[in-house]
C-alpha cells in the first residue's frame, strides 16, 4: 500500500494524481490515490469516479460527508499533497422531489488523472 505521507512522482504516491505502482507492484491511478489520501486523513469518502466521456460528469471528484468546516480541511489537505484540485463544491441533490444531503464534493482536474497506458 502507498503511503500518501512519502509520495514521490513514479511510485504509486505521484501525488500529481498520475498512474503509478504500490509497494506490491499494484497500479494506482490518481482519484484512487486521492481517495486514499483523504480517507487516511479520517475524511468520510463515500463516493469517487474518475469521470466519464458523458459530458455531464466529464470531470474526476471524490464525494465526502461532512460539516461545513469538513469540506476546507479536506481541501487543505488536498492541496498540502499535491492533489490537482479543480474545485471544492457543497452540494444537494434532489431525488423524486426528496431533497438529499448536504455532501461535499472535490473535483480533480482531468487531465491530471488520466491514466498512463504502456
Amino acid at each position: 500500500m502507498v503511503d500518501p505521507r512519502n509520495a514521490r512522482p513514479g511510485d504509486g504516491g505521484d501525488a500529481s494524481g498520475n498512474e503509478g505502482s504500490t509497494s506490491d507492484g499494484t497500479r494506482v491511478d490518481g482519484v484512487t490515490l486521492a481517495s486514499r489520501i483523504l480517507r487516511e486523513a479520517g475524511v468520510k469518502v463515500f463516493e469517487s469516479c474518475h469521470g466519464t466521456p458523458n459530458p455531464c460528469r466529464h470531470k474526476p471528484f471524490v464525494r465526502f460527508h461532512g460539516e461545513p468546516d469538513d469540506g476546507l480541511r479536506a481541501l487543505d489537505i488536498a492541496m498540502r499533497r499535491g492533489l490537482p484540485v479543480n474545485r471544492l463544491n457543497h452540494c444537494y441533490e434532489v431525488n423524486d422531489g426528496t431533497t438529499c444531503g448536504p455532501y461535499w464534493e472535490l473535483e480533480l482536474l482531468r487531465a491530471a488523472v488520466l491514466s498512463r497506458r504502456a
